[in-house]
């Protein structure tokens, strides 16, 4: 198989294969004796040198058996026991048999015996029985040696013989003669071919051509080898291009049936197989070889997918199902998702989608799948289902193994398949393909790294492709005992998620807890997810603290809380900023807002606590702690600073009240002498003139104290009384 796994459906499609109890032919020594013996078991010894040569330019492979033939009877009283005949089995497919014996030719004769087949009761194999007439009597320790030749050609394509010999490929078996320890086989190939043999064989070269050897085989009855060889430049080759991606459908010459339908499915599957799966051909894998081959049918398989060569071999029997189911191998492998099972059910599925789509149901078998039987002795979680170690043809436990796996795997994502439908599956291939978290976000797709297996398939059908079942269907056909207990912890893990979600409302889920939560690390996501909660019982604290207080509070606390890594150390510091700068402004609010004495209040005049309050709320709400807290510090200080500053103005007014009064009663004493005076002034200037010497009535006295004779002269320059 060119070192690749098999990859494709058996048992409703398997090769009728003819098995090991065909391919290990009877053998048998036919004796006669002497007058008078007895019924006693024959012994003879056989030597076989068998050799297979491919002929160049012919449909047909040459077998020639060496063999030498001992008679290990001894007497038995008077009894004396030789051998006149000998008998063999040939495959079915012998032609030209010829037997000589030292050039001589000997006389046989050739019985067709029918063997059921172990796949197809009703298509009976054959193999040649040949009785020969050996040359002459072999009496005790007397050797012969024989020599049969016969020619093995290769049957028509579909036909349920063993043999397909045709310039493009070559597939039949090899068969050993002798007693344990002394059969030999060869086979022998020229040059331009590519062999492969399965069988214990080593390879050597003699003259440029391919010699395959066995020796000294212990159990030549059972030995039994499958040669195959390609010479591919021989091969019809159709050619179909799909958007960059090449795809070569290569037939044996003269097989048109085959050609034929392989080329048409191909056409009409590729681009709806293309659009269902929804994501790119892995890197490299832009040119894919789709063979005829044999081989994989008698290995047990309908076909299968080479990764390392890019290349598909389909059997001769193979329908447009089984063509599209390997086509898809070119997306669905181990490095879309681990298990085995993902990749065959994915295959099966989106394969039958096709058939469905373009119609082909008439053309192809297309059983449903039955649901898996746990009762049976070959039945198992399908995470154990592997790649078997050697063709499930000739093992009845590795058949009915395959056949559960194929069989189950299909009949999982068939549910899950119709469960989501056709679309919601392409997206959960995608996001695998692009390795997205299942727990995405609200902003731009998120890459995480995960291991590429079962678990991340579920939680894509859960979490992108909205599947209800899918927990219940892996375990009840996926999972192994120890899988399912990881349900418990992811069960509890996804609740306690869901609850964060729906409390951190529009905040969005830290990425970290997402991405522990895809790594199924559910021990670090609880706990995780409990500190968030704390964040939230703290901004749900600081909300209320805000709404007691009028304020709108910012959002400084969602962006450390989503942006958390390990820790919510930054979350949980913005809140307590929050709390603490409402601290602050509760406390300034309560000494702004206290009752006020009369200092307090002149103190007071002429400042503004309430707007540096205002600020400070402001401040706040713009996410400006520092400004907040410094508002309402100031307001405060403007607050406890009022009584010294009042008291200051206040003795400053009483100072200046007392100037004020001597200097108003200074003016007042002023005025009344000035009013005294001027009263005078107007008494004298109202007494009569003249020089009689009388006095006005009411003065006692003269103006300057003197006598004369009672009449004084006004002084013109004196100045008035006041």
């Amino acid at each position: 198989m060119h070192g690749a796994a098999a990859s494709g459906p058996i048992g409703r499609w398997a090769a009728r294969a003819v098995v090991a109890a065909l391919m290990a032919a009877t053998m048998v020594g036919v004796g006669a004796r002497a007058a008078g013996a007895d019924d006693e078991v024959d012994t003879l010894r056989e030597e076989a040198a068998t050799t297979y040569t491919l002929v160049e330019g012919e449909s047909h492979v040459e077998v020639a058996i060496d063999l030498t033939i001992t008679n290990k009877k001894p007497r038995s009283g008077h009894y004396i026991y030789y051998y006149s005949q000998y008998a063999l089995g040939l495959p079915g497919t012998a032609t030209d048999v010829a037997v000589t014996s030292d050039g001589q030719d000997l006389d046989f004769t050739v019985d067709v015996v029918a063997s059921e087949s172990e796949f197809d009761e009703e298509d009976p194999s054959e193999f040649l029985f040949v009785t020969i007439d050996l040359p002459r009597r072999i009496f005790y320790d007397k050797s012969v040696d024989l020599r049969v030749e016969f020619n093995v050609w290769g049957a028509e394509p579909r036909s349920w013989q063993l043999t397909r010999i045709n310039p493009a490929y070559v597939i039949f078996g090899a068969y050993a003669w002798g007693d344990p320890g002394l059969g030999s086989v060869d086979v022998v190939i020229g040059p331009g071919w590519d062999v492969d043999v399965y069988g214990d064989m080593a390879l050597r070269f003699e003259d440029g051509a391919r010699v395959y050897r066995a020796t000294a085989i212990d159990d030549p009855l059972g030995w039994y080898a499958l040669v195959e060889a390609h010479n591919d430049d021989a091969r019809e080759v159709q050619t179909f291009d799909f958007e960059g991606i090449e795809v070569d459908v290569l037939a044996w010459p003269g097989d048109d049936e085959w050609a034929a339908d392989a080329a048409s499915w191909v056409q009409e599957g590729f681009p709806l197989l293309a659009e269902l799966v929804g994501i790119d051909v892995r890197e490299g894998d832009a040119e894919l070889d789709i063979f005829e081959a044999a081989e994989p049918e008698y290995l047990g398989y309908a076909g299968w997918y080479v990764d390392d060569d890019d290349l598909i071999e389909l059997g001769e029997h193979a329908d447009a199902h089984v063509l599209l189911h390997e086509m898809s191998h070119l997306w669905f492998d181990d490095t879309l998702f681990e298990e085995r099972w993902i990749a065959e059910g994915l295959a099966d599925q989106v394969a039958a989608e096709v058939v469905e789509r373009l119609d082909l149901v008439d053309r192809t078998e297309f059983p449903e799948p039955e649901e898996p039987e746990w009762r049976k002795p070959w039945s198992f979680p399908l995470n154990e289902w592997v790649t078997p170690g050697e063709a499930p043809a000739g093992d009845f436990q590795v058949q009915q193994t395959e056949s559960f796996g194929y069989e189950g795997s299909w009949w999982v994502v068939r549910t899950l398949y119709q469960e989501i439908g056709a679309g919601a599956m392409t997206e959960v291939l995608q996001a695998a393909e692009a390795d997205l978290t299942p727990y995405q976000g609200s902003g731009e797709r998120e890459v995480v790294d995960v291991p590429d297996d079962w678990r991340q398939f579920l939680d894509l059908l859960q979490e992108v492709g909205g599947s209800e079942q899918a927990e219940e269907v892996f375990t009840s056909y996926v999972l192994t005992d120890e899988q399912i207990e990881l349900l418990d912890d992811r069960s509890a893990a996804r609740d306690a998620y869901y609850a964060l979600v729906e409390a951190d409302g529009p905040w969005e889920t830290p990425a970290a807890i997402r991405h522990v939560m895809a790594r199924w690390r559910f021990d670090t996501a609880m706990g995780w997810i409990d500190e968030a909660q704390e964040v939230l019982d703290l901004w749900a604290e600081v909300e209320a603290t805000a709404a007691a207080m009028g304020l709108t509070p910012p959002g400084t606390m969602q962006a450390p809380y989503e942006a958390m890594t390990t820790r919510f150390d930054e979350a949980t510091a913005a809140g307590q900023a929050h709390l603490d700068t409402m601290a602050a402004l509760a406390d300034a609010r309560g000494v702004v807002g206290a009752e006020r004495d009369f200092a307090t209040r002149i103190g007071l005049r002429g400042k503004d606590p309430e707007g540096l309050l205002a600020a400070a709320d402001a401040a706040y709400e713009q996410g400006d702690f520092a400004a907040a807290e410094a508002h309402a510090a100031d307001a405060v200080a403007l607050v406890d600073d009022a009584p010294r500053l009042g008291g200051e103005r206040i003795k400053w007014f009483s100072v200046a009240a007392g100037g004020a009064l001597l200097l108003v009663l200074a003016l007042l004493a002023l005025l009344i002498v000035w009013l005294v005076r001027r009263r005078r002034r107007r008494t004298a200037d109202a007494a009569p003139g003249g020089g009689d010497g009388e006095v006005a009535a009411g003065d006692e006295e003269g103006a300057d104290g003197g006598g004369g004779e009672g009449e004084a002269e006004a002084d013109p320059e004196a100045d008035p009384a006041p």
